[in-house]
């Protein structure tokens, strides 16, 4: 995998917890 592609995937993620955590 790409770096670019592991560092988007990580902050994709990162916004779904952080969206999960706002409920």
């Amino acid at each position: 995998m790409d770096k670019k592609e592991i560092i988007s995937n990580f902050f994709k993620d990162y916004n779904l917890n952080q969206e999960n955590l706002n409920l």
